[in-house]
């Protein structure tokens, strides 16, 4: 119904706008009487003698304040009970900005950049205090003055790494009409975003877990591994005249084959190149100056 819908989308907008959260056991109550009113609404539309209390002002008056109420309950209710353990489940403040060593598994497909790689990383119990479960990682590449001083680091689905990271509270920009990171980062799971920190000890990769989600992950890196081959242009290319196409550029006045983007094909193509001048047949390059005899101009018929 309507009604109900809209209740729904109202009771999330509400239970958002709180500036802190209200007991656990509240939104537990305000769930269960979302169910509750919510189940007897669909029993009295089951009902036989449903079609005839519909006519009356009564019925329809209780059928929407029900349909509201429950709606409302259900969705506030929900929102706040997910929100508690999403919440609790976030870095110490006492943490943020230290190097910490933390092992863990990454999570899904990692997200692949010229210099550096952002993946998830679940950290398994035992956890030391304030550590949330789930991580937001970047993993940079070491820099000089000349650019890259290593490959990007990757890591692969599934794999066990010791590593020394650097980690702040989940933090994030909410511009109107746009995305907002922070509310991303709770519907995930973030407890905490950071780097993997150059102090301390050195990552050590301990191994790989396999399970159902982790073998699906690992699936999708080879594919798009093999697609980022495929994709990837030739170490050498063929020199510029064993293209051997045959360019005719034709006059003001003629209308001639021309290659892709409006430009007219070098002279380097290696092909013979004719150019028709405007009223008669000599033979120019495109710059409009006489072509050297390197060219490969057709003889004079006259023989001069």
């Amino acid at each position: 119904m309507p009604t109900y819908a809209i209740a729904v989308l109202l009771g999330c907008l509400l239970q958002l706008q709180q500036a802190s959260l209200w007991p656990r056991a509240a939104y537990g109550a305000l769930l269960v009487a979302g169910v509750g009113g919510s189940c007897v609404l669909l029993l009295r539309q089951a009902r036989p003698d449903a079609a005839r209390s519909r006519r009356s002002a009564v019925w329809r008056g209780s059928r929407v304040a029900v349909a509201a109420a429950a709606g409302a309950a259900l969705a506030s209710g929900l929102a706040g009970w997910r929100a508690h353990p999403l919440l609790a489940d976030r870095l110490a403040p006492a943490l943020e900005g230290q190097v910490l060593q933390v092992r863990g598994v990454v999570a899904g497909l990692p997200v692949l950049y010229a210099d550096s790689t952002r993946f998830t990383f679940d950290v398994p119990p035992p956890r030391a205090a304030g550590m949330p479960s789930r991580l937001s990682l970047s993993w940079y590449a070491a820099r000089n003055r000349g650019g890259l001083a290593e490959p990007s680091p990757r890591v692969r689905p599934g794999e066990v790494w010791q590593l020394p990271v650097r980690l702040k509270r989940p933090h994030g920009t909410a511009n109107p009409g746009g995305a907002d990171l922070e509310l991303a980062l709770l519907r995930d799971g973030i407890g905490a975003t950071g780097t993997v920190s150059r102090a301390g000890a050195p990552p050590v990769r301990l191994g790989r877990r396999s399970t159902l989600s982790d073998r699906l992950a690992a699936l999708r890196d080879r594919l798009r591994a093999r697609m980022f081959d495929a994709l990837r242009p030739p170490a050498t290319s063929p020199p510029p005249a064993s293209v051997g196409a045959s360019v005719r550029a034709a006059g003001p006045s003629q209308g001639g084959d021309r290659p892709l983007g409006g430009q007219r094909a070098p002279a380097s193509v290696g092909a013979h190149v004719l150019a028709a001048g405007p009223s008669q047949g000599e033979d120019r390059p495109l710059g409009g100056q006489r072509a050297p005899a390197s060219v490969g101009a057709p003889p004079d018929p006259a023989g001069t």
